[in-house]
């Protein structure tokens, strides 16, 4: 999954960046992906590839031009029962929300609140889903009233673009948890469940990525070529 500003903002060399993330898709097993601020310019383009295996959704977001689709309001996930030693398939449901406040006046999308967007497409929702998931761009204050008003809403994932490292906090039956925008850490949510598929314990970890990983020569190589064809200057 991811949370959102997957691309880069237009810019010099953004159209070549940009080019070989969508390539990415096709390589990484994002299955889900939150649209952000950014990812925004490109939606067009994104809502008419063919992806192997991500869905893009937005919660929040509605397209101003009505030529534009609407992104999905969630994206379900089963994963199946025979993986996790149960009698059905375990599935999740993930939600993606954006703060309005990061949206642009002159942006494609306009922007609902989030409680109330969460509210709307809940009970929907909850008709196919065991356990709701929300991918976020939000202040850490909408979250934990997210979570107060959505028992059902197991986890809270957002973006931290600061230096600080957020320690994962229990609000109500939600997790939640920060994912840095620039950094060395790499975030693992590892669920636990009981005999009927319930969710017991949540263990969110971080390991702190060092010098003493062995860097892959191959993507290496493919990062240098990369780097020699996009223009000075140009970065995300």
């Amino acid at each position: 999954m991811d949370l959102g500003d997957y691309f880069m903002p237009l810019g010099p060399g953004s159209d070549i960046v940009n080019g070989f993330m969508k390539q990415s898709l096709d390589v990484l097993p994002v299955q889900v992906m939150n649209l952000g601020p950014e990812d925004l310019h490109l939606w067009k383009d994104l809502s008419q590839s063919k992806f192997k295996t991500t869905a893009f959704v937005s919660t929040n977001l509605t397209p101003r031009d009505t030529s534009l689709p609407t992104p999905e309001r969630y994206a379900v996930v089963d994963i199946p029962a025979q993986k996790l030693g149960l009698k059905k398939n375990l599935r999740l449901a993930f939600l993606g929300l954006t703060n309005p406040t990061q949206v642009k006046p002159n942006a494609p999308f306009a922007a609902q609140d989030p409680i109330e967007a969460v509210a709307k497409i809940k009970p929907e929702v909850l008709k196919k889903a065991d356990y709701l998931i929300v991918l976020a761009e939000v202040p850490k204050a909408t979250a934990i009233r997210l979570a107060q008003d959505n028992p059902e809403i197991y986890a809270i994932m957002m973006v931290e673009r600061s230096i600080i490292e957020h320690v994962p906090e229990q609000v109500n039956n939600a997790v939640l948890l920060w994912s840095m925008e620039r950094g060395r850490s790499l975030g693992q949510l590892v669920l636990e469940l009981d005999q009927n598929g319930a969710i017991s314990v949540f263990k969110p970890t971080r390991v702190v990525l060092d010098a003493t990983i062995p860097e892959d020569q191959a993507f290496l190589k493919r990062e240098k070529e990369i780097k020699a064809q996009v223009p000075a200057g140009a970065g995300h």
